[in-house]
């Protein structure tokens, strides 16, 4: 009734009891896989209060060291991973090339019936315990092309609904030549499942 937890470089082990996590969270078969995240002291001191209370994920589109097949006005999607130190755990992986555009929005049960009442973009002004209460799926939608420039190849509109919260229109013409390249949307829908606690 036990498992094994290994960090990626396999230099810290710690046994765990499965029998405390929830079904539904429990491994089920000897190869599941569980990321599990450590929560260091920002000191030496063991009472020194933490930096931050999680390990953090950023996800952004950076417009640094863009491949040369993406077109202008693009950039590349990067997660970065960061520690209690403030550092990047890891350096910064680079997920996607050539996308355009970037939504994120969170549907909320702000009623407490189970059902989504409400599509926003911000959440900056929730508590912790109402984002663990009202957020009950998570939208990411990426508007990026396939492939390089293609002159003979004419993309059939100047606008793409990139959607979210706001509707949001993504004006292709703002990106030189944006007819000649195959544009695509890569929609994302996450509901969280132990948020609440």
């Amino acid at each position: 009734n036990q498992r094994i937890l290994v960090d990626a470089d396999r230099k810290f082990t710690a046994l765990f009891d499965s029998g405390f996590f929830p079904e539904e969270f429990s491994p089920g078969a000897p190869n599941d896989v569980y990321v599990v995240y450590g929560v260091a002291p920002a000191g030496k001191r063991p009472d020194e209060p933490l930096r931050m209370p999680f390990n953090r994920a950023d996800y952004y589109v950076s417009t640094l060291n863009v491949p040369g097949h993406c077109a202008d006005n693009t950039g590349v999607l990067r997660k970065a991973v960061l520690n209690h130190s403030g550092t990047f755990q890891g350096g910064i992986h680079q997920l996607l090339d050539c996308v355009a555009d970037m939504q994120v929005s969170y549907a909320l049960d702000n009623d407490g019936d189970g059902e989504t009442d409400n599509l926003t973009d911000d959440i900056s002004l929730l508590t912790a315990r109402e984002i663990r209460e009202k957020i009950k799926e998570v939208r990411i939608v990426v508007l990026a092309h396939e492939g390089q420039k293609d002159v003979n190849y004419r993309f059939p509109n100047d606008m793409i609904s990139v959607g979210g919260a706001t509707g949001r229109d993504f004006d292709l013409t703002v990106i030189p030549y944006y007819q000649n390249y195959r544009w695509r949307l890569y929609t994302l829908v996450v509901k969280p499942r132990n948020l609440a606690g």
